[in-house]
């Protein structure tokens, strides 16, 4: 006589799934719902899945997380990769390529980068320019509130 061998596993259920809930619990309208459903509890008028739409909504959301979880994931493999790995080459992984230019970087060596060097004196620029508007906006209400407080006075 031969056994079979099976396999039991042990493990939390969310009260969200675990239809076992349904009698045994005070649950919320929604959650109610969402374990008739799972059980294939039908309306006998309709003949219609009690609370499908709620089931619907629920696999909908769980999906999204679960697909928002995978993109986290993705996100936090590349920028570790990013920290450990040299620039060029993590960008030649995400291609999918192993050819790295290097020619185009801007690495304050090479005699391209004064696009870069231009750009960042005009930011320098603006900053000074916003400064002395401030100051300036500043000052013309400090002489407005001056000469207001004088006629008050008088």
């Amino acid at each position: 006589m031969a056994k079979s061998c099976e396999c039991i596993q042990l493990g939390q259920v969310p009260t969200q799934w675990n239809a076992s809930d349904t009698g045994t619990k005070p649950l919320a309208c929604h959650s109610l719902l969402l374990l008739l459903t799972q059980i294939g509890a039908c309306n006998p008028d309709t003949l219609s899945m009690v609370g499908q739409q709620e089931f619907d909504a629920s696999s909908e959301r769980v999906m999204g997380q679960q697909s928002m979880k995978r993109l986290t994931k993705a996100v936090l493999r590349m920028a570790a990769m990013w920290g450990l790995e040299p620039i060029p080459h993590v960008g030649a992984e995400a291609a999918g390529t192993e050819e790295v230019c290097l020619q185009g970087q801007a690495s304050g060596i090479d005699d391209g980068d004064f696009w870069l060097w231009l750009a960042l004196f005009a930011i320098f620029l603006l900053w000074i320019c916003l400064a002395m508007a401030g100051y300036l906006a500043w000052r013309k209400v400090s002489k407005d509130l001056f000469r207001w407080q004088m006629r008050v006075d008088t």
